[in-house]
C-alpha cells in the first residue's frame, strides 16, 4: 500500500482519484515503462510499480505525455539506485506510481499521478503531477493556455484558493485543523512562480466543468507529511479571463 494513503482523509478530491485508479488501472503492454519490474543493480534490490489507467486510443498525445513522465521518473529512480552510497545499500528502494482519471468532459480529460520513491532517503519522496488534454483539439493543455491573461486569473485562482487555505488552519465540526502556517500557504499561493501548474476540471454529474481543482504537492502549502492538498475553484472566479473558446466549456 503506497504511503500517501493515510492523506485521503484530508484531502476528498484525492481520496475519490484514489478510487478512480483502483477501478481503471490496466495491464501494461509488452515493452511499457508500466507495470511491475523488479531488480537489482549491483548488491542494491530495487521494485518499480507504475499503474496506468485506461486511455482511449484516439488520446495518443496524452498517452505519449504520460508515458514520457513515467520513463523519466524510472530513469531517475534508477539513476539514484545505481548512485548510492554504499552504506544505503539496503535500501528499501522502491517506485510507485499511480495514474488515474481525475476529470473527464466533452472537451477536457485529466490524469493525475501519484506515488513516491524510496531511495534510501529517511522518507519517501512523493510524487504529484497532472497531465490535461484538449480532446476536440488532441493537445496537452497547460493552465495558462485556457485564458486571454493568465496573470489576472492566476491572481484570482490564488486568492481564492489562499483564502481557503487560511480558513482551514481552524478545525472544523468534522476536520482537523490544516497542518500548515499563514506563511507556509503564502508562500505556496505566490503568483507568477508556477504555483498553480496541477489542476483539474470541477465535474458534476451533468458531466460539464463547473470550475477548477487546484491541486498541490505534499510540502507546497502544508507539511509535506500532510500529503497533497487540493482546492476548489468555482467558474465565477476566473470566467471573465477565459479565452472565447473555452467559455463554453465551464458552466
Amino acid at each position: 500500500m503506497l504511503p500517501h494513503l493515510r492523506w485521503f482523509a484530508i484531502s476528498p478530491l484525492i481520496g475519490l482519484l484514489w478510487c478512480a485508479a483502483m477501478a481503471t488501472e490496466v495491464p501494461a503492454s509488452a515493452g511499457s515503462t508500466l507495470g511491475h519490474t523488479e531488480g537489482r543493480i549491483d548488491d542494491r534490490p530495487y521494485t518499480i510499480d507504475i499503474k496506468q489507467a485506461a486511455l482511449e486510443p484516439a488520446w495518443s498525445k496524452l498517452k505519449q505525455a504520460i508515458d514520457d513522465y513515467a520513463a523519466m521518473q524510472r530513469s531517475e529512480f534508477l539513476g539514484e539506485v545505481k548512485q548510492a552510497p554504499k552504506q544505503h545499500s539496503s535500501g528499501p528502494w522502491a517506485l510507485e506510481m499511480e495514474f488515474s482519471i481525475a476529470a473527464q468532459t466533452r472537451r477536457f480529460i485529466t490524469v493525475v499521478v501519484f506515488g513516491d520513491a524510496e531511495v534510501g532517503n529517511a522518507h519517501p519522496t512523493p510524487i504529484t503531477n497532472s497531465f490535461s488534454y484538449d480532446l476536440p483539439k488532441q493537445q496537452m493543455l497547460a493552465l495558462p493556455d485556457l485564458f486571454t491573461d493568465f496573470s489576472a486569473a492566476e491572481a484570482a485562482l490564488a486568492d481564492k484558493a489562499r483564502a481557503q487555505l487560511m480558513a482551514q488552519l481552524r478545525p472544523g465540526r468534522h476536520r482537523r485543523a490544516l497542518a500548515s502556517n499563514p506563511a507556509l500557504i503564502r508562500q505556496g499561493t505566490q503568483i507568477g512562480k508556477d504555483r498553480f501548474h496541477l489542476f483539474a476540471p470541477i465535474v458534476h454529474k451533468d458531466h460539464l466543468a463547473h470550475g477548477i481543482s487546484l491541486i498541490f504537492p505534499p510540502g507546497q502549502v502544508t507539511s509535506p507529511a500532510a500529503g497533497p492538498q487540493s482546492v476548489d475553484v468555482p467558474t465565477s472566479v476566473f470566467a471573465r479571463w477565459l479565452k472565447p473558446e473555452y467559455r463554453d466549456a465551464f458552466h
